[in-house]
């Protein structure tokens, strides 16, 4: 088993004064450091950036673009870096905002190591579509694995699972 921590731009100020709780006045949020800059060991396997936090226009996705996004968030090479949709993002949606085309194109524009097929969440909150959810879920899984072999990506493709209980999970396991 892997541990990728998330990327939501939880960066540290290394000026931070712990006895006062008191930042650094005078600084720029870019220049905060990240975990795998602040621990000597590895202490996670990777980071995981959801498509949702890293959106079609903005800043931080320009500057991903330019620099790279291992760059951008200067990654180690020993670092794994993968990415998911975010489905919490579209969780109140009917479908999926991505199509599988559209997020193989990312994957491979962004350089991930690791890629996640394009889900949606099965949660109580949304009962009635259950089987509706699962279904998209496994389908895209399918469609992601087998375009990925197809177009010989650079990145390792994982099918997403989602269910509502153990035999679900267990069903859309082997299916994949």
């Amino acid at each position: 088993m892997k541990y990728f921590l998330p990327d939501w731009d939880d960066r540290v100020d290394p000026g931070f004064d712990f006895k006062t709780e008191r930042f650094t006045l005078q600084r720029t949020p870019r220049d905060d450091i990240y975990a795998h800059e602040l621990f000597k060991e590895k202490v996670y396997d990777g980071i995981l950036v959801s498509r949702m936090a890293l959106r079609e226009k903005g800043k931080k996705r320009e500057e991903a673009e330019k620099i790279g996004l291992r760059n951008y968030l200067r990654l180690p090479a020993e670092y794994e870096l993968m990415g998911d949709c975010g489905a919490f993002g579209y969780i109140n949606e009917e479908r999926p905002p991505f199509d599988t085309d559209h997020i193989i194109d990312y994957y491979e524009k962004m350089r991930f190591d690791l890629a996640v097929s394009v889900d949606h969440i099965v949660i109580p909150a949304f009962e009635d579509q259950n089987e509706t959810r699962y279904k998209i879920t496994v389908d895209n899984a399918l469609e992601f694995l087998t375009e990925s072999k197809r177009r010989q990506v650079d990145f390792t493709p994982v099918g997403a699972v989602q269910g509502w209980n153990i035999p679900t999970y267990v069903e859309a396991a082997i299916t994949l």
